[in-house]
């Protein structure tokens, strides 16, 4: 479950998840949320059919000191896939599934400001602030 943070300027997002796969679906939406279609873009069933996959290599400790660096890079590596024309469509494990896909993402990347993630309890906890 995300929501939305008041940040001025910038893009803030609160997340907490039951595990490291409800986290990385979360970003996701939350990027696709801040995207939108280029107008341009053809509707045809080709368009929606999964061209791409990336599996990414999560440290699944988070208390690992080097966690929350794998994370920003992971972030930051969507955000790059999508401007370059791929939007994600799927996640499966640590797997995002792309479809090709003109899109602007409002979000230019991640940034380390009030960056937090943390176990709490059962759940992991996650800060993010996004330049757009």
């Amino acid at each position: 479950m995300y929501q939305e943070l008041e940040h001025t300027g910038d893009l803030a997002y609160e997340i907490r998840a039951k595990n490291l796969e409800e986290l990385l679906k979360d970003v996701v939406y939350i990027l696709l949320k801040n995207s939108e279609l280029d107008s341009s873009e053809e509707f045809s069933n080709f368009a929606f059919e999964i061209h791409d996959k990336k599996c990414y290599n999560i440290i699944t400790d988070v208390e690992d000191e080097n966690f929350s660096d794998n994370l920003f890079d992971i972030i930051n590596d969507l955000i790059y896939i999508i401007d370059k024309g791929f939007q994600p469509i799927k996640v499966e494990g640590f797997c995002v599934y792309f479809r090709k896909c003109k899109s602007y993402l409002r979000i230019k990347a991640l940034t380390y400001h009030k960056f937090l993630v943390q176990k709490q309890g059962d759940e992991i906890y996650a800060r993010m602030v996004f330049d757009v």
